[in-house]
């Protein structure tokens, strides 16, 4: 089994009003980590990850994912949206018999990681 881990950038804003968190940006650096049984053009995937972060650069993120149970969105959420999302891409674009393991934030201080349980499209 082939491994493959792509990057995107992201910049967003951030409120935690519950934990008590103002209005303030991060610069995120985001993994995607894929598996395949083939050769894979590893631009492709890279290029699917951007298309899926493109739409959270320089915004709010409260703007363009909802929170879970009222509260304002977090890394986190976003790390799920992407595990829900790059399959479907994977699927749109043709690139078959190809698995998301994962994906990963990266902000100074912190990683978060989140397995996605996907099945091969």
């Amino acid at each position: 089994m082939l491994e493959y881990c792509v990057e995107g950038l992201v910049s967003i804003a951030l409120r935690i009003k519950e934990w008590g968190y103002p209005v303030h940006g991060h610069d995120v650096r985001v993994e995607a980590c894929f598996s395949s049984r083939k050769p894979v053009d590893v631009t492709t995937l890279s290029k699917i990850l951007g298309e899926a972060l493109s739409g959270f650069d320089h915004r709010p993120l409260w703007e363009v994912l909802p929170g879970k149970s009222g509260r304002d969105p977090v890394i986190e959420d976003l790390l799920m949206h992407l595990c829900r999302e790059l399959p479907r891409r994977l699927e749109e674009s043709g690139v078959g018999d190809v698995e998301i393991l994962g994906v990963k934030a990266v902000i100074p201080g912190a990683t978060i990681r989140l397995p996605c349980v996907s099945t091969p499209v």
